[in-house]
């Protein structure tokens, strides 16, 4: 079994993933390309155990945010006039 300093003598970095499934393609003799897939598959995989995950809660797992401070003030006609001529200058 490879250690991550003899990996990270062998390629010249900190093994990722991207290594493993190289190794597991290389190892079971997989054609050429096939740690891609291997890539493909697992994110499917995560991106489906995700949704199930969400769909047993009832409230999102991300909630919106409203914002609740002050109302802004409006802007000076002054200003807003400035603006609009360098604007118009283009």
């Amino acid at each position: 079994m490879l250690g991550d300093d003899h990996v990270r003598s062998l390629v010249g970095a900190a093994p990722s993933a991207a290594v493993a499934q190289t190794a597991l393609a290389w190892s079971c003799g997989m054609r050429p390309g096939s740690g891609e897939v291997i890539s493909l598959l697992s994110r499917v995989a995560g991106w489906i155990a995700h949704v199930l995950e969400e769909y047993r809660r009832p409230t999102p797992f991300r909630p919106r945010l409203a914002y609740t401070g002050p109302a802004p003030r409006a802007t000076p006609v002054k200003a807003l006039d400035a603006v609009q001529g360098y604007l118009a200058r283009e």
